[in-house]
């Protein structure tokens, strides 16, 4: 080694080209053993105390008994806040880094922090590590696990002892075409029963042709929805058990609510075609729980007035220019909502219908 010159504060400068060697005077190393390491301290520091503490530390320590064909060794790197420098970080012979813990024996370049996440050639995971053949728990209790590659994969693994192996179980993945599923690893279908996303296109399968629900719907209230199949039905379902309502009372005037709906044969703006149906103010004045939202309103909606300029790496260099205008706020009807209306209305027809056939039946008599 050659020595340029001194320096203040027990430093030294190195000539060009240099190599600092520290070399452990040990003949045997055994697991454990320090071969070299550097200190950084204030030991002339006024304060004293824990000012003249190591305030930091690099250590290469011996990871088992050196022999012909081993000189495993890992780094620690020590650091210290209102006491003599600790532990914060090791890498290993083996390349896997632990942050906060000293890492568990791996298969490959693995990191682990401590508090029992590690991240690795193998994905990302919670309380768990891998040993080169098996996942294994760092503290006992359950387990997460999330995989990349062609598909992004989502595990989860049961309560274990720690060090005990763990079995991990698909719960979820996003395949490499970009549809989310859950509980399966292919769309569902008539045959595969689950969950799964696709493009715009939400779709759940029960295999079973009995009645089974799909999606359920709760408020504040609880329940208030579903929607089940059955056969080669769908049903969709709201609310309506007797033990939820109160003062029931008979519909009165039903025939005259419907004379003043207004049904009407129009055209959709968007794209030309002609359907029957209702204006939904108009459907508001006869039967408002039908009809959401206000005749005629706006709402605010922020849009993009200029895109935002990136360099040729694809860094923003200048941010979009952002505007806020003015938008309709659409009406929505639930045409089903008439239903008891129109019920209503026909019964009255049907009774006004019966008494003119009585009355008919009694003058053909005479």
């Amino acid at each position: 080694m050659t020595r340029a010159r001194d320096l203040a504060a027990g430093t030294f400068e190195l000539a060009t080209g240099g190599v600092l060697k520290l070399e452990t005077s040990d003949t045997t190393v055994t697991d454990g053993s320090v071969l070299g390491k550097i200190e950084f301290k204030a030991p002339d520091e006024a304060s004293g105390t824990d000012a003249n503490l190591t305030a930091a530390a690099i250590e290469a320590v011996a990871e088992g008994t050196f022999a012909a064909d081993n000189n495993a060794t890992e780094l620690v790197f020590k650091t210290g806040a209102t006491a003599a420098a600790d532990v914060k970080m090791t890498l290993t012979s083996g390349g896997n880094l632990g942050i906060g813990v000293t890492p568990d024996a791996a298969n490959g370049s693995y990191l682990q922090f401590a508090n029992g996440y590690f991240a690795g050639q193998y994905g990302f995971g919670k309380n768990s590590y891998f040993d080169g053949s098996n996942y294994k728990a760092i503290a006992t209790g359950g387990a997460t696990l999330i995989q990349g590659g062609d598909n992004f994969l989502f595990y989860t693994a049961p309560s274990v002892s720690a060090d005990a192996n763990q079995t991990f179980v698909e719960r979820m993945r996003i395949d490499s075409s970009g549809n989310l599923l859950v509980g399966v690893t292919s769309l569902p279908s008539a045959s595969v029963q689950g969950f799964g996303v696709t493009g715009q296109t939400i779709v759940t399968s029960a295999t079973s042709t009995s009645t089974r629900e799909h999606h359920q719907f709760f408020n504040g209230n609880g329940q208030v929805g579903s929607i089940k199949t059955s056969g080669s039905g769908t049903s969709f379902n709201t609310s309506s058990d007797y033990r939820l309502k109160t003062d029931a009372q008979p519909m009165t005037g039903a025939s005259d609510r419907v004379l003043a709906l207004n049904p009407v044969n129009f055209e959709w703006i968007s794209d030309g075609t002609r359907v029957d149906g209702f204006l939904a103010h108009e459907a508001q004045a006869v039967v408002p729980e039908s009809v959401t939202g206000t005749k005629d309103a706006m709402m605010d909606e922020e849009y993009e007035v200029t895109p935002a300029v990136l360099d040729d790496d694809g860094n923003e260099t200048t941010p979009a220019v952002m505007g806020t205008r003015s938008v309709p706020d659409y009406q929505g009807i639930d045409q089903s909502k008439l239903v008891p209306l129109l019920t209503a209305a026909l019964r009255e027809a049907l009774t006004k219908i019966n008494t003119m056939e009585t009355r008919l039946t009694a003058l053909e008599a005479v």
